[in-house]
């Protein structure tokens, strides 16, 4: 049988429980907010990239495919160390095989040099984060919790569309209709969607900038499921396959774009093997990926009254 006096202590003990939550939660300032972010994005996929064969990741950063990013958000402070985001972001990401620094066959890059292939794309993203603070922070204190570093994962959706220039033409062709690959044609597959899903990482530092405002920098990480964000992904067919299903304009621009090595005038003949029939045009083993590098501004919208003031006190006995 449980005693009267263990009661008692088990009484004082969740009563002790109970008020530190209390005194948490009233002196915490639960707020909403919204924001801002400029900064840049980087592509992370198949076009460009080092002088090697890709490894993913920032092993093929090209700084000269960063291009500017915006965004907005809404933000939810659960408490010292939890806030949830949802955000919407534009960016455009580019990439372009003439960055690759690789010489004549010295280097494993080459065949990405000479593939010659090049796109652009709008990126309109949405998605929400849960974030993590490594330190107690509260938007809008200026005396203590003014800053702390932060990290964050979640996820979404986004819609793309990339393009290049037709070098017969001149103009903006969107790729994805023509399926440079063969795709919506028999045996090679479906045409793939322009809206996908991705997963979000973040991680960077916030700081007060004053009782209603806060500012962070921050990279955000999109991990997409679709190796097609540049339009390469799998290998070169062989351009009659084109000819066979189009009229001979559409499928001759087709050629064009799947193939853009006799752009670089290029007459030696061992060449000529690495854009034939079943040669490797993409890697499809790894999914596209880019990040955007940025700073945020933080306008605090409302929170509650800070109450110093205990409502419960322990039981007497």
């Amino acid at each position: 049988m449980i005693k009267t006096t263990e009661i008692k202590r088990i009484v004082i003990l969740i009563s002790l429980v109970i008020n530190t939550l209390v005194v948490s939660a009233q002196n915490f300032q639960s707020s909403h907010s919204v924001g801002f972010s400029i900064g840049v994005s980087t592509f992370l996929g198949d076009l460009g990239g080092s002088r090697n064969i890709g490894k993913g990741f920032i092993h093929d950063l090209d700084i000269q495919a960063t291009r500017p990013a915006i965004g907005a958000f809404y933000k939810f402070n659960l408490n010292q160390f939890l806030s949830f985001r949802a955000e919407f972001a534009y960016t455009q990401i580019f990439g372009n095989d003439a960055f690759t620094p690789a010489e004549w066959f010295v280097d494993e890059g080459y065949p990405r040099r000479y593939r010659n292939l090049q796109f652009t794309s709008p990126v309109i993203s949405a998605g929400g984060i849960v974030e993590l603070n490594l330190y107690k922070y509260e938007l809008g204190s200026t005396d203590k919790f003014k800053f702390a570093p932060f990290v964050g994962i979640g996820g979404g959706g986004f819609w793309y569309n990339p393009k290049t220039k037709d070098p017969g033409t001149g103009e903006k062709v969107r790729l994805q209709p023509l399926g440079t690959e063969g795709q919506g044609l028999p045996g090679y597959g479906e045409k793939y969607k322009l809206i996908q899903p991705q997963v979000l990482g973040v991680a960077g530092l916030k700081f007060n900038a004053g009782p209603a405002l806060a500012m962070t920098f921050e990279v955000v990480y999109h991990q997409t499921f679709t190796d097609y964000l540049d339009d390469v992904s799998t290998n070169f067919i062989d351009p009659m396959v084109f000819y066979n299903y189009y009229d001979a304009e559409t499928a001759a621009k087709i050629v064009r774009l799947h193939n853009r090595a006799p752009e670089l005038g290029l007459s030696d003949p061992r060449l000529q093997v690495i854009t034939r029939d079943g040669e490797i045009r993409g890697d499809q083993e790894d999914r596209d990926q880019f990040f955007r590098l940025q700073a945020s501004f933080v306008f605090m919208l409302g929170a509650k009254k800070r109450v110093k003031t205990n409502m419960y006190r322990c039981p007497v006995w």
